[in-house]
């Protein structure tokens, strides 16, 4: 070499440039399964990260948007890279390190791609995952997602089911949350004192703005408060992309972006998921006429993270003459029935010993028995919740002992004809007394004495009623005092909320109520410490609903006007509508039989409009959803797995 000068140079170019290399970020796809609803993920691991040193690493889990939904195929995963942590990292913007309080940090980066809306127990199993196969600290867990995936993150952290889920967690960062906000999830986010910083656009048309607003005001508002209290960020922007500032680097607050802001907090105990109990199902309740004296059991059990080991049925109340066919499979047959309620319970055990239980009523109606009117009639049931002791004795209002039993017999009309109609509660602490000295226009003073209470949020649901029909319901809430406030009843999406302390004419009241499977659930929360319900009114409206609005629907509308997707679908739908009209828009699921199964109203803007809708509750099968907005109605054909 003539020049030994430039070959000095061109070496020292060279190990710069293998330098720089060496510590560029690496994304790595890795096709492996951990959920039948995750099939694969992309792994970024900090630069220097050997798998057999004894160092820890601070943990993000992202879970991505609908749009990025997919199979975990070679063609479908880089959908992942579009939003979020994991666009930072493939563009090389990502920090390697962060510095908080002094403290150097490099993050481990779990970003799973979900075939469908993913469900907290397929979030616990990646977690466990990671921690099981990376060098994870498991006090620094920290969860993040956008739209679908940040309502994931909201109920995970929320979860009701299994109380360790939201003791894993370090801190979380929804962003533009497609959860409906929940006082039960706020207050367990309060109560394991999980920090969180929410962020939303204040004009979003997809995840409307209260959804966070309505998340961080029930966290903060838990007695005790958390700590820290629950934070958010609402953007003024009117699109619904939220994640693209949120996740910036160079955006900040407090002088912290979000990912300096996470490694503020570490769990300071970290708990071992346990077993998740089972779920059993022992169906809806039945009704038949003698002679018919037999029905087919449609018992079932599900098991989250393990299998159902066995099936046990047992009668609870009733008359003694019965037959099972079998008391040790999911669905047996029952027969030699007589006239009367009966109770059956089916108690299902997992493979790790625990076990769970529900009732199912059969009611068998005497031969003579006259039917109910049918027809255009109005009719009424009214329900008295009592002790066991003072039943009100009126014959127009049904008397049920909540202390003997949360699941009533079937009720009678005021007319003192029978109904299929029952009800339960999933839970009670007690039955208070308001005494006699109590004057009420609401209900009568014998309703309102006594009163069904609990320190816990609960669920009353109504069985027994006519899908083709709808129902209007009154809630009576009154107790002697003025230290328990407010008791909030919830239907849907809508709610009304009885300031109970020595109430007298307020009620709660709910209108045009359409079943889904013959059922209604009504969720009763506790504002303050506790909530409760005296009794209730239900009336059902006599005139059938309308099962031919989409018949003058052309093709060529259908397809213009109205996106669903996915379809098939699981569990929520994102709705899509493209026209210029603006205001309420009714959204009806009717089943094949044109019985509407459930009804939605959305506030629609002018131009497109998404929404997304939870059909979860709704069975298998082929629905014709219709959405109708003033003079406008568009349908189209769905598919439920």
């Amino acid at each position: 070499m003539k020049n030994p000068k430039y070959l000095s140079v061109l070496i020292g170019m060279l190990m710069l440039f293998l330098g720089q290399q060496a510590d560029a970020q690496v994304q790595t796809a890795r096709y492996t399964s951990i959920t039948s609803n995750t099939k694969a993920f992309y792994e970024y691991l900090p630069q220097g990260y050997s798998a057999t040193s004894t160092s820890k690493y601070p943990m993000i889990l992202f879970l991505h948007g609908m749009g990025e939904l997919g199979d975990g195929s070679p063609t479908n995963l880089p959908k992942v890279l579009r939003n979020g942590p994991p666009k930072l990292i493939n563009n090389g913007t990502f920090p390697t390190s962060f510095t908080v309080n002094g403290q150097t940090f490099k993050f481990i980066v779990i970003s799973p791609q979900f075939v469908d809306w993913p469900t907290s127990a397929d979030i616990d199993a990646v977690i466990t995952y990671a921690i099981n196969n990376y060098n994870v600290d498991p006090t620094r867990v920290y969860l993040t997602g956008l739209s679908m995936g940040g309502g994931a993150v909201w109920e995970y952290a929320g979860n009701e089911q299994n109380a360790n889920y939201p003791k894993r967690l370090a801190g979380i960062a929804p962003i533009c949350g497609a959860a409906y906000p929940s006082v039960y999830r706020g207050n367990i986010i309060a109560n394991n004192n999980i920090p969180v910083w929410a962020f939303h656009n204040d004009g979003d048309p997809t995840a409307p703005v209260f959804y966070t607003n309505d998340f961080v005001k029930y966290i903060n508002s838990t007695i005790p408060a958390p700590n820290p209290l629950a934070r958010k960020t609402i953007f003024a922007a009117t699109g619904h992309d939220a994640w693209t500032q949120a996740y910036n680097p160079g955006y900040r607050e407090n002088n912290m972006n979000v990912y300096e802001w996470m490694l503020q907090y570490k769990k300071g105990v970290v708990t071992t998921p346990s077993n998740v109990p089972p779920v059993a199902n022992a169906g809806a309740d039945k009704s038949i006429t003698l002679p018919a004296n037999s029905v087919a059991m449609t018992g079932s059990g599900t098991d989250a993270d393990g299998s159902i080991a066995s099936y046990t049925w047992s009668k609870v109340a009733g008359p003694t003459q019965y037959t099972l066919s079998s008391t040790t499979i999911a669905s047996p047959t029952l027969s030699n029935l007589v006239a009367g309620t009966y109770t059956f319970r089916l108690t299902v055990k997992d493979n790790a010993g625990a076990t769970a239980a529900d009732d199912v009523n059969i009611t068998v109606n005497s031969a003579t028995t006259t039917p109910p009117p049918t027809g255009g009639a109005t009719r009424t049931v009214k329900v008295n919740l009592y002790g066991g002791s003072n039943a009100y004795g009126d014959a127009t209002w049904n008397n049920w002992n909540t202390s003997g039993s949360l699941n009533s017999a079937s009720f009678k009309y005021t007319d003192g004809t029978a109904s299929t109609i029952s009800a339960s509660l999933n839970q009670q602490s007690g039955v208070s007394d308001n005494g006699t000295t109590i004057t009420t226009t609401m209900a009568p003073k014998e309703v309102v004495r006594y009163a069904s209470y609990s320190t816990s949020n609960r669920t009353l649901t109504i069985s027994g009623l006519d899908n083709s029909k709808t129902y209007n319901l009154e809630f009576y809430a009154s107790r002697t005092g003025a230290t328990n406030n407010t008791t909030r009843f919830t239907i849907g999406s809508v709610n009304a909320d009885v300031k109970t302390d020595n109430n007298t004419a307020t009620t709660a009241s709910f209108s045009a109520l359409i079943p889904v499977s013959g059922k209604i659930t009504v969720s009763i929360s506790k504002l303050n410490t506790y909530n409760y319900l005296n009794g209730l009114t239900l009336t059902e409206n006599g005139t059938a609903l309308a099962t031919t609005a989409a018949a003058s629907v052309s093709t060529e509308s259908m397809q213009t006007g109205l996106t669903v997707y996915p379809n098939p679908v699981q569990d929520r739908l994102l709705l899509q509508v493209n026209n210029e009209l603006s205001g309420q828009m009714k959204v009806r699921l009717f089943d094949i039989s044109g019985v509407a199964q459930k009804e939605f109203t959305v506030a629609k803007q002018a131009g497109s409009s998404q929404t997304y809708l939870s059909i979860g509750d709704l069975k298998a099968g082929t629905y014709t959803l219709t959405v109708q907005l003033g003079d406008w109605t568009e349908s189209t054909k769905i598919s439920k797995l």
